[in-house]
């Protein structure tokens, strides 16, 4: 098939295997490297990771952080519109106040 078109064809180089010459399931499974985490996590003295947010929290505000959004006001929290954004002075004051 390659002859036809000058190149490599990728679904002509696929060969297949048939059960006789298969690898053991466990040992395939071995034979796959474990992931990495590539991205280090920021630190700073004094400040935790929060994943979820992906910023860094004093460690003593960080118990009291939500995972939910910290709106501006109550309408607009009954809204859902104009939430703060995590890690801003206004969001940290209402973390703080709360």
């Amino acid at each position: 098939m390659s002859k036809d078109y000058g190149f490599q064809i990728p679904h002509a180089a696929i060969t297949l295997l048939t059960i006789d010459n298969t690898i053991p399931t466990t040992e395939a499974i071995d034979m796959i490297a474990p992931p990495t985490n590539d991205i280090p996590i920021p630190s700073e003295e004094g400040k935790t990771w929060h994943l979820k947010l992906g910023i860094l929290i004093e460690d003593e505000l960080f118990p009291y952080v939500p995972t939910d959004p910290i709106y501006k006001t109550k309408n607009c929290r009954r809204r859902g519109k104009d939430p703060l954004t995590p890690g801003s002075r206004l969001w940290l004051e209402a973390v703080k106040n709360h």
